[in-house]
């Protein structure tokens, strides 16, 4: 009923399911049923704004990546323990916005601790998990303290 809000849709109660999360997205939104993002013609480039990022992840691993593409105009940031050296094929790009964060979200704890840091770096985990889930490369045997054994992989690995 507030003046700003145009709708609410309550969300469903899903499972979580950590290696799965592809499985329980709706099929109607224009994924395809064998788990993977719609397709795409030429590259797909995902930007993700959060927390920021741990490109040691086997997620961001970019074997058998082609080339960054050519329209690409990002950048790897450099901050406390984050190098350039720390982007690659699959993470094409990293950046720290600072105050920026701060002016969308001033009370948000996450935006506080992600203001702390001074870099891409994701220490608080969320912006590595929200990214990983969007194009993570396949990575196979994880699991979560011995439950749930599969291949984790993103919407567009």
């Amino acid at each position: 009923a507030h003046e700003r809000v145009v709708s609410v849709f309550r969300d469903p109660v899903l499972l979580l399911h950590t290696t799965r999360s592809w499985d329980f997205l709706d099929m109607q939104s224009g994924f395809r049923p064998d788990g993977g993002a719609p397709q795409a013609s030429g590259d797909v480039i995902i930007g993700v704004i959060d927390t920021g990022i741990w490109p040691e992840s086997p997620s961001f691993n970019d074997d058998g990546m082609g080339d960054v593409p050519s329209r690409w105009r990002g950048l790897c940031m450099q901050g406390p323990s984050f190098k350039k050296s720390s982007c690659n094929k699959k993470l094409i790009g990293a950046r720290y916005y600072g105050d920026q964060l701060g002016l969308v979200a001033p009370n948000a704890s996450l935006a506080r601790v992600a203001l702390s840091t001074g870099s891409p770096r994701d220490d608080v985990g969320h912006g590595t998990h929200c990214a990983s889930t969007a194009a993570g490369a396949i990575v196979e045997g994880a699991n979560y303290y011995g439950l749930a054994w599969g291949a984790a992989k993103g919407g567009a690995p």
